[in-house]
């Protein structure tokens, strides 16, 4: 079942804070839409591994996520236009207009067990991991992945890219902008808000 966002308000609970700085309005945006979201929770025990594995204090944002939400294996919905998001039209996935997929998109949440899959066993989410970019989502279209920019969580909007999956060579440049690489959403809070959520396949 398609879950749609509706009106959304602030909770000043969720607001995260860094050296008196307001960070990661993505959590508002998740608790706002706490009964939309028809993923999996997260196992503690996948949580800890991943954060040994990454052992970089800027993805703890993205650990805190994962141990409040169930986002795992949820399919994300939605369109972009040179950055800005939108929710999915109608004709999502059912026509061949090639001017309707440039602008579609659509993702698997992975899970944590996921993540170090894809950061062990795949040549180019090794090469992203170099260029500080870490995969949190496979493209229900195909073999794409979508990532996020670690130092980017250090901010107030963290953003959302899609990087080709065969786009990057392990012993390569890094992926830039027009190449292997795309941003696919300038502000991922809002991303979470205008996207449909669907439950996981069985």
């Amino acid at each position: 079942m398609r879950r749609r966002c509706g009106r959304f308000g602030s909770d000043t609970g969720c607001d995260q804070r860094l050296g008196g700085q307001r960070q990661m309005s993505i959590h508002e945006a998740l608790l706002a839409r706490r009964d939309d979201l028809v993923g999996n929770h997260a196992p503690l025990g996948d949580i800890e591994r991943l954060s040994q594995a990454l052992s970089a204090p800027l993805t703890d944002p993205l650990l805190r996520i994962y141990r409040h939400f169930p986002v795992c294996g949820m399919e994300v919905s939605f369109e972009s236009v040179a950055g800005r998001v939108s929710p999915p039209g109608p004709e999502f996935r059912q026509v061949d207009d090639d001017s309707v997929r440039e602008r579609e998109h659509g993702f698997y949440w992975e899970s944590p067990t996921q993540i170090l899959e894809e950061i062990n066993h795949y040549f180019s989410a090794r090469a992203a991991l170099r260029a500080g970019f870490l995969p949190i989502a496979s493209c229900v279209f195909g073999g794409d992945t979508y990532h996020i920019r670690i130092s980017e969580w250090s901010g107030a909007v963290p953003r959302l890219y899609r990087i080709y999956g065969d786009g990057t060579d392990p012993d390569g440049p890094v992926p830039v902008p027009g190449d292997a690489l795309e941003l696919v959403a300038s502000s991922l809070e809002e991303l979470i808000r205008v996207a449909v959520f669907e439950r996981p396949p069985a």
